[in-house]
C-alpha cells in the first residue's frame, strides 16, 4: 500500500525530466512497490495508474491532492534486498498470507491481487547489501532514463555512519550522471513520517519534503 504515496513522487520525477524511469528500490523485500505503474489507485476518488489492473490502492488525501498524470513510464526496474522474498515459491506466498491477521480480510486481498501482479511481471530483485550492491546496480542503469533510488522504512536499520555512507555513495555517483532519490522515513526531528524526494546533479545535493504520510498508506498530505 505505500505504492499509493510512492507514486505521486515518480509521476513528479517523470514530469521534471520528460523521461521514462529506470527504478531500484532499496529494501524491496517481495518487490510489491518495484511494481507501482502496474496498480490502480484511487486518491480521494480521484483515479489513476493501471486502470485495468487487479490490484486497486485507495488513500485519503488531506488538504491538496497529488499530481498522478500523466502516468510515468517505467522501462528498467530492479528491486535489491539482504533477504529478498520469493513470492513464485507457493510456500513462501502461503507463509506471506498466514502472517495476515484473521480480521484483516481486505489485507488478504491486496496481498494476493499483488502476489498475482509479481507472477505476471516477475520482477527483477536481487541479493546483496544496500552500500556494496547498489553502486553497480546504478552503473548497470541506462543512461536515457532518469534514474530513481528508492527507499522506504529502510532507514531504521541503517546507522548514522551508512546513513553518511548512503549519502556520499549518491553524490558521487553523480558525478556521471543526474539521479533521484526517493525516501518515505520516519523522522523524529520533524515528527512524522516524510516522503522526501532528493534530486543529485554534478556532485551535489537538493533535498525537498514532498508529503506528510501515512506509515501503512491510509492518508497522505501534499506538501509540494
Amino acid at each position: 500500500r505505500r505504492s499509493a504515496f510512492l507514486y505521486p513522487a515518480y509521476v513528479t520525477v517523470a514530469a521534471e525530466t520528460g523521461l521514462p524511469l529506470a527504478v531500484i528500490d532499496a529494501g524491496t523485500s517481495a518487490g510489491f512497490n518495484l511494481l507501482f505503474d502496474r496498480y490502480a489507485y484511487s486518491y480521494s476518488g480521484t483515479a489513476a495508474g493501471d486502470p485495468d489492473s487487479a490490484l486497486e490502492l485507495t488513500i485519503d488525501t488531506r488538504s491538496t491532492k497529488p499530481t498522478t498524470t500523466p502516468a510515468p513510464e517505467v522501462t528498467w526496474r530492479v528491486g535489491l534486498d539482504q533477504n529478498p522474498i520469493d513470492v513464485t515459491d507457493p510456500d513462501v506466498a502461503r507463509w506471506m498470507e498466514a502472517l495476515v491477521w484473521g480480521d484483516q480480510p481486505e489485507r488478504l486481498r491486496r496481498l494476493d491481487a499483488a502476489i498475482g501482479v509479481v507472477l505476471e511481471v516477475r520482477p527483477r530483485v536481487v541479493a546483496g547489501d544496500l552500500l556494496t550492491t547498489l553502486p553497480e546496480l546504478i552503473a548497470e542503469a541506462p543512461s536515457d532514463a532518469a534514474l530513481c533510488v528508492t527507499h522506504s522504512f529502510v532507514a531504521p536499520y541503517l546507522s548514522a555512519e551508512e546513513h553518511r555512507h548512503l549519502d556520499r555513495l549518491l553524490i558521487d555517483a553523480s558525478a556521471t550522471r543526474p539521479l533521484y532519490r526517493i525516501g518515505a522515513e520516519g523522522d523524529r526531528l520533524r515528527d512524522g513520517t516524510f516522503l522526501d524526494l532528493t534530486h543529485y546533479e554534478g556532485g551535489a545535493a537538493s533535498k525537498r519534503q514532498l508529503a506528510i504520510v501515512h506509515h501503512h498508506g491510509e492518508w497522505m498530505e501534499w506538501t509540494a
